[in-house]
């Protein structure tokens, strides 16, 4: 259950042939940037846009600055989901108010280039599919572009496969993951097979929808230009791998698992077990780091002699947090 700001939240009524978006933004505590956020949907070109902003029942003023910026403008809308309920729940409850042509997602600390829409959804009328996804340019919280590997470099332009998305999201340890992706959908496809987000994910749920929408036979396009500004912030959800959240991806993916032995879908089948494995070694990675720090020597051997191939993940990660102290130490 969610209840609403005081704005209209519309797209607006004017005779247009412009294709209308409703951007979805969930957002948890997120007062600081979603102005921002919000701004680089707002002043979209060619396109006509509505703003539908879920706080998920945020600690700060999260909704405060929600509902002055549904105030200041008729295409924002502001809805207070009534318990937290992770990101995937705070976009279904924004999904059941979209009007527009195209939903567009959005996380609450990212932003858009100003075409990117306008870009998106002329590439997918002309690819006649119902996904589409962009590269993203990785930034840190000051805006300064990381100097990271893009989508585009492991990928070209084209039509995706369910082999090629699960592929591309093996979460092998340093690889881009295509799971940061973040995509504009054919409302009408979304309408047709009552697509939703896993609730149960606070982690991999844009995976999995995308994964779900192609189950369901939607065609998915990968335009290989950057026209997302992706925010890497070192307390974000994305970043801090939870054993609660991971264990609930595992079972998400065990269950996509059994689709696909079902589809007899040989090669994407064999992607998700690669995919499973590294998600279990990340899970022993996680236990195993937590277990040194609190000087649990049982809780090490454990885990090890559980899954042994968890073993050079752990040194990388372990190499990786030294590394990145030794500056305060020297």
């Amino acid at each position: 259950m969610t209840d609403t700001g005081n704005s209209v939240g519309q797209i607006s009524g004017e005779t247009s042939d412009r294709p209308t978006v409703s951007v979805v933004i969930a957002a948890y505590n997120a007062s600081a940037w979603l102005e921002h956020s919000v701004e680089s949907a707002l002043s979209q070109q060619g396109v006509e846009v509505d703003v539908l902003i879920a706080d998920d029942l945020s600690t700060d003023d999260t909704f405060d600055v929600a509902t002055k910026l549904a105030e200041g403008d008729p295409r924002v809308t502001a809805i207070r989901c009534v318990q937290n309920g992770g990101p995937g729940a705070a976009r279904n409850a924004a999904l059941d108010m979209a009007k527009g042509q195209w939903v567009a997602v959005l996380d609450s600390d990212d932003r858009y280039a100003p075409d990117r829409l306008a870009m998106l959804c002329e590439e997918a009328e002309k690819q006649a599919v119902d996904f589409i996804l962009d590269d993203f340019i990785a930034q840190d919280e000051n805006g300064v572009a990381l100097d990271e590997r893009s989508l585009n470099d492991i990928r070209g332009a084209g039509e995706l496969t369910v082999a090629d998305w699960i592929g591309l999201n093996r979460v092998g340890h340093g690889e881009v993951s295509f799971g940061y992706a973040k995509p504009v959908i054919r409302r009408d496809f979304i309408k047709a097979h009552s697509l939703r987000y896993d609730e149960s994910l606070r982690n991999g749920e844009d995976f999995h929808l995308v994964l779900a929408a192609m189950v369901s036979g939607a065609k998915v396009w990968f335009s290989a230009t950057p026209g997302y500004f992706y925010t890497r912030r070192t307390e974000s959800v994305s970043r801090r791998a939870h054993d609660d959240h991971l264990r609930a991806l595992l079972v998400a993916d065990r269950a996509a698992e059994a689709r696909l032995n079902a589809m007899d879908e040989k090669q994407a089948l064999a992607f998700m077990r690669e995919r499973r494995r590294n998600l279990e070694s990340l899970v022993t990675s996680e236990r195993v780091i937590g277990a040194i720090k609190a000087a649990n020597a049982a809780t090490v051997f454990s885990e090890l002699m559980r899954n042994p191939r968890a073993t050079p993940r752990i040194f990388s990660h372990a190499r990786e947090a030294v590394t990145k102290r030794l500056p305060r130490w020297l």
